[in-house]
């Protein structure tokens, strides 16, 4: 395990679906586990290390986005309305959709990406002979 680079392919892929969140809404919250897996693809050793890593890589990224996801919004709530137990209920209601949902995803889209990402780079490295 890499732990650097899962370290990092979680935390840009996190800081990525913020921003796209922010920007375009929740609906483009999920595709960010690729990211994840495909910055581990490019520093691990075989694809099960690519595999394991890219599921670690999306899991970080996924806690880190939903945090920071319904944080906003909570903040978000409390700024307008002016009620803290209003702002965590909001919170709250966010926050169980978020987790079902982007977890298992970011999970399995850094998995694939982080496991494939090393069969192409293989590849790609046997055929140019690098």
């Amino acid at each position: 395990m890499d732990r650097t680079s899962v370290a990092l392919g979680g935390v840009l892929s996190a800081v990525a679906s913020v921003v796209a969140v922010l920007l375009y809404g929740p609906q483009t919250a999920a595709p960010w586990g690729v990211l994840a897996g495909g910055i581990v693809a490019l520093r691990a050793r075989d694809a099960t290390d690519g595999l394991f890593d890219g599921a670690l890589a999306g899991l970080v990224g996924a806690v880190g986005g939903v945090l920071a996801v319904v944080g906003f919004y909570a903040l978000d709530v409390y700024f307008h309305v002016g009620d803290a137990e209003i702002a965590g209920s909001v919170g709250a209601y966010f926050s169980v959709p978020s987790v079902v949902m982007l977890v298992p995803s970011f999970a399995l889209g850094g998995m694939l990406a982080g496991a494939l990402g090393v069969v192409v780079r293989d590849r790609v490295a046997s055929r140019v002979g690098a």
